[in-house]
């Protein structure tokens, strides 16, 4: 079994950064860490930090603006030197969350730990906002996930 623990703040930080881009998709990676409790079979990762990514985007495609790479890893370094990179989001606004086949790819090629996970967001479809995939066994599956509030917040 595998499932997502992702942070309420970072949830809200993501779906800024959708809303920013309007109608054109948003991209962005998801930083957290990976736990495997392998008497229970149980793995999670737990998603506490998010990068958004500069991109060339339009309404149904999205992909890495030139500078976006060299930006990246500045801001992963300086903001997240300890953590990992656990996966990607992406946004399909006004066309719910699913994953396209150049989705499927892109995560088969860029993302094949057992831990790395895509989130699809629609910030503006209020029947399917947010959908979790991962591909498992060449299977693409949706996962379950658990929003939280870190102690402190409110």
């Amino acid at each position: 079994m595998f499932v997502v623990y992702i942070d309420e703040e970072v949830l809200k930080g993501i779906y800024d950064h959708a809303v920013q881009y309007g109608e054109k998709e948003a991209i962005g990676k998801l930083i957290g860490k990976p736990y495997t409790y392998s008497r229970q079979g149980y793995r999670y990762v737990d998603i506490w930090g998010y990068v958004p990514v500069s991109s060339i985007s339009t309404s149904v495609s999205v992909r890495y603006s030139p500078e976006a790479a060299e930006h990246l890893g500045e801001d992963l370094l300086v903001n997240y030197d300890e953590d990992m990179v656990v996966g990607w989001y992406h946004s399909h606004p006004h066309m719910g969350c699913f994953f396209s086949q150049r989705d499927i790819e892109t995560q088969l090629t860029n993302y094949p730990e057992w831990y790395h996970c895509a989130l699809v967001v629609d910030p503006y479809n209020k029947e399917c906002a947010l959908k979790f995939f991962q591909i498992e066994d060449q299977y693409l599956i949706e996962i379950g996930y658990y929003i939280y509030r870190r102690r402190g917040k409110t």
